[in-house]
């Protein structure tokens, strides 16, 4: 294991360590299980996407597949009432490789019924050994949330050598209960030299 991947497990044990002053008492022992699936109306690559994981605290775990190998995945962060937050995540797909993320956020809004936030990330490729692979990625966007469920998003992501690329997007609740939930979301990715790509999909959650 390269280098770069022991740091980037160090800052999400860290993270999830650190959030423990930050986290109220009774979400600590919490174990939570989820299952979701999503299936794209039309556009984007994969036109099913199925997760199963687990959440415990600050801490999470998952497995993911689009209809090709499974990809494991896991991480831990920490969020302040103010919106504010810190969150770093691993995931891997064995004989392919895997992706490194930590990513920084800062609420802007933070009400019962909007909430609004700008972040900041980065992302490293590995190739199957979990050595770098490639020059890394920068974001950063803009995140809304509205107390009903509805969300939407403006993103933008520079990797060097390649064009910048934007992307826009949300997401409307249509069914909310207690365990589950479905909603329709949509987003279109944008940048120079490429054709604009637009995506429509139905995305199904469950607790247990």
């Amino acid at each position: 294991m390269s280098p770069q991947t022991v740091s980037l497990f160090l800052v999400v044990l860290t993270v999830g360590l650190v959030s423990c002053d930050l986290i109220p008492e009774d979400e600590h022992d919490a174990v939570q299980l989820l299952f979701r699936e999503r299936r794209e109306l039309f556009g984007g690559v994969n036109g099913k996407h199925q997760q199963i994981g687990v959440k415990a605290g600050p801490a999470w775990g998952s497995m993911s597949h689009s209809g090709g190998p499974i990809t494991y995945s896991g991480g831990a962060g920490v969020n302040t009432p103010g919106g504010h937050g810190l969150s770093g995540s691993l995931s891997h797909t064995p004989g392919i490789g895997g992706q490194g993320s930590v990513r920084g956020t800062v609420g802007l809004v933070n009400t019962p019924n909007h909430q609004a936030s700008a972040w900041a990330q980065h992302d490293r490729n590995f190739d199957r050994h979990m050595h770098r692979l490639g020059p890394e990625t920068n974001s950063a966007g803009l995140n809304y949330q509205h107390g009903s469920g509805g969300n939407a998003f403006l993103s933008g992501s520079k990797t060097p050598g390649f064009p910048s690329r934007g992307t826009v997007g949300g997401s409307a609740p249509i069914h909310t209960g207690r365990d589950s939930s479905l909603s329709v979301s949509g987003q279109t990715t944008f940048g120079h030299g490429m054709k604009p790509d637009h995506q429509v999909g139905l995305s199904y959650e469950k607790k247990f």
